[in-house]
Order: C-alpha cells, then structure tokens, then sequence
C-alpha cells in the first residue's frame, strides 16, 4: 500500500486526465472497493472520487468510439445502456459532492467589492472584477483540494456533455428499428417506454440545469489556482504550478462554451417568449447501486486521432494558424426530426478521419447529431452569457501562459480568436 499511494497521487490522475482528453479507455483497471486504496487522500473511505473519474474515462471512450464509426447507430435502443450508465454515474458524482467530508469542504461567498477587497489589487482587477467572472468566490484551505475539486468538477463536466451529446441523437433516431419485434430490453435495462420524446427532453433539461450550474462552480473556483496560500513560499509569490492546475479546467469549459450546449443569456434578451423549466421526472436509475463501466469492444476498429492538445504548438508557432472570428455565437439548434434523417446504418460525412476538431480541447470532432435538436426553453437563471464568459476565461489563459510560463495555454486564445483582445487588458493590468 505504501507503494501505492504516491502513484495513486501523481501518476493515475495524470493517466487519466490523459485519457479524458483523448476519449482512450484508461489502461489501469478499476477496482470496485474504492474505500480500501483512498482514503488516505481523502480522509473518507466512501469519497472515491478516482474511481469515479475512471468510470467516466470509460464512458467518454465507448461514447467517442461511437460517435468516430462509419455506421450510425439503427435505433435509440442502441444507445440506451451507454446513456442508463451515465446517468447512473451522474447520480455517484452528485453524492459524492454531497458527502464530502468537513475536512474536504469549501467556502463560497459572492463575488461583492467586499469579498475580493481581500485579494492582490492585480489579481483582484484580473479575476473578479471584470465582465464575465462568476458571481461566487470559492475558498480552498490548500492547493491540493484546489487540484482534486478541479479534476473532479471537470470530469464531471465531460459526462454532462456526453450525457446532452447522447440524448441529443438518441431524439433523432427512432426508438426501435422498424419492421422488428421483441427487442423492447436490451440487457436488462428500462423499456422504450422511457425513450419517448418526452422523457428525453425531459432528462434533457435537467442535464443541461446541472451543467450550467457545474460551469459557474468551476470557474468560481478558479481564482483560488493564483490565491491560495502556498507553505514556504512568500506572500505574492507566484508558483507556474497555479497555472498548470488551471490550464485543463479552464480550456474545457472555454470548449464546452463554444458548442453550443450551454443557454446563452443573450438569447433570452432577444426573444420576448416566456422560457419555463419543465417538471422534472426522475433519471432513468435502476437501482442505488453504481455499477463499474466495463470497456466493451467497439462493432467497429475506431480510427485512431491525434492527440492535438498534446502536440500543440509552442507560441513561436501560432502566428502561422488562421483565427477563429472572436465570441461567434452558438449555433441554432436543427430542427430535424427522425422522418428527415438518412437511414439507419449508412455513413455519415461527419465520421471522416480527416475531420478537424473545432476546439483544441474537444476529444474528437463534432458530429452533426450533438446539437440540440429543439429550442431548450429554461427560465434565464439557467444560462450563462457565453461571450463574456469566453472573453474571462480566455483572459486568465493568457495570463496563465505570459506570467506563469504554461506556454500551451496560448493556444486557446489564438485560435479561437481571443488573443488580441485579451492581451492589451492583460499586459495593462500587469504594467506591461
């Protein structure tokens, strides 16, 4: 066990995160009884937090395999178990956040002139007071449960994307493949009762609520990567591990924004329709027990894709890649119904291997079918102003990459079209 540990600590969550990013199975096998290898790290034998990013690596491999195969799937039946597995581990994330123990426990106030008065006037201008920063402020006792929630909060938001990317092509297929009979359960999951249009949208709605929520918590605790006391070092000073920490956060949600799944508030502005939360039914869950997602073998051999974000270029090369046109808006959700669809099986142009990924810090290129199909109607609390949360996020990552020396974290704003507007606030604030 003594062994154990420090790789638990330092090399599994770096294998991980690895294999988030790329959508590869994770090669370290899972172990059911999580309690018995981490409760050192977390101080609670039931807080298994690693055997929870684990399961979601496997999830977000058999989803990303799909999504990269020639064949679509015939019906939503294909889908259904991958989606009961999510869902069901959507559940263990949300209980975990809920029993963490005192120990592990954050503080949260709002973002008031008060509440950062606190902070390095420098970082103060930089973080919190700006358009864009999130209305709450986290406080973190160290730099190691910084990196842990951190890790934690961003897997979670890979299987909330994967969870709204299944349903959204789940609602443009049909529910079963016609001309066929009997197949009403697959393995023993849920009839296709719980596949209608209804129950989807359903799950739909509540995915989205909770993603959007995830997204504000995430980048509430950003600012403690840069404030956070740090042992022996001096007041100001500045460690390049801050910026490590929040390199893979921050470009994740800057990548999730960009796709169009989270509600952008600026919609409700334009629009004088009154937006209602629907009730919410239950999740599709089968029982209290979390299963361990198994790694099944795709129908088909997945094509093999470069690891762009591991082979982004150093800054003296991004001079050569075209810019984005900054803060696009999100794309209109398609309207297509199953009848308008291709027929069940055949290619899609979107499974090409040679397919480009419309963000750096997407595992795959996007598929046609992961955009919402109907117009999500939600009261405004539940949406983010997209642009000014893109231009903030962008903001820290060049920070990240001019003063802390985490030279990759210029590849977000350059290529998304950020960099020569977040770069003269950045440089002003700074003194440059």
């Amino acid at each position: 066990m003594s062994v154990f540990y420090p790789f638990l600590l330092l090399i599994a969550p770096q294998q991980l995160l690895a294999n988030i990013q790329s959508a590869k199975r994770p090669q370290l096998k899972e172990r059911t009884n999580s309690e018995n290898y981490i409760p050192r790290l977390y101080g609670d034998p039931n807080a298994y937090v690693i055997s929870l990013i684990s399961q979601e690596a496997n999830v977000h491999a058999q989803w990303h395999d799909i999504k990269r195969s020639h064949t679509l799937p015939a019906s939503r039946l294909e889908l259904q178990k991958l989606l009961q597995s999510a869902l069901d581990l959507d559940m263990a994330f949300q209980a975990w956040d809920a029993d963490v123990p005192p120990t592990w426990q954050y503080q949260s106030q709002l973002n008031t002139p008060e509440a950062r008065s606190k902070i390095d006037a420098k970082l103060q201008r930089l973080i919190f007071d700006c358009n864009g920063a999130p209305r709450e402020m986290h406080a973190y006792p160290d730099l190691k449960q910084c990196w842990i929630w951190g890790f934690y909060r961003t897997t979670w938001l890979f299987l909330m994307r994967d969870i709204l990317e299944m349903i959204n092509w789940m609602l443009r297929l049909p529910i079963r493949v016609p001309d066929t009979v009997n197949n009403d359960a697959m393995d023993g999951t849920n009839s296709p009762a719980h596949l209608d249009d209804m129950t989807l949208q359903i799950q739909y709605s509540v995915a989205t609520i909770s993603l959007v929520k995830l997204v504000d918590k995430s980048c509430s605790a950003v600012s403690n990567y840069f404030t956070v006391p740090l042992r022996k070092k001096e007041n100001g000073d500045i460690s390049g591990m801050r910026g490590y920490l929040g390199l893979w956060p921050l470009g994740c949600m800057d990548a999730i924004l960009s796709a169009g799944l989270i509600p952008d508030s600026q919609d409700f502005f334009d629009s004088p329709e009154v937006y209602s939360t629907p009730q919410a039914l239950p999740y599709m869950h089968t029982g209290p027990h979390v299963p361990v997602i198994m790694a099944t073998p795709p129908q088909e051999a997945s094509a093999i894709v470069p690891d762009t974000y591991a082979s982004a270029p150093q800054f003296s090369e991004l001079s050569k890649l075209p810019p984005k046109t900054p803060i696009e808006r999100s794309p209109s959700p398609n309207p297509s119904s199953p009848q308008e669809l291709n027929s069940p099986g055949q290619t899609t142009s979107a499974s090409n291997t040679t397919a480009i990924k419309g963000h750096i810090f997407d595992s795959s290129p996007a598929h046609p079918y992961d955009q919402p199909v109907h117009q999500l109607q939600l009261d405004p609390i539940h949406s983010i102003d997209v642009a000014a949360r893109r231009e903030w996020i962008n903001t820290l990552l060049y920070y990240i990459a001019s003063d802390l020396g985490i030279k990759k974290a210029f590849y977000v704003p350059a290529t998304e079209g950020y960099l020569q507007k977040v770069k003269p606030r950045v440089d002003s604030i700074l003194g440059r």
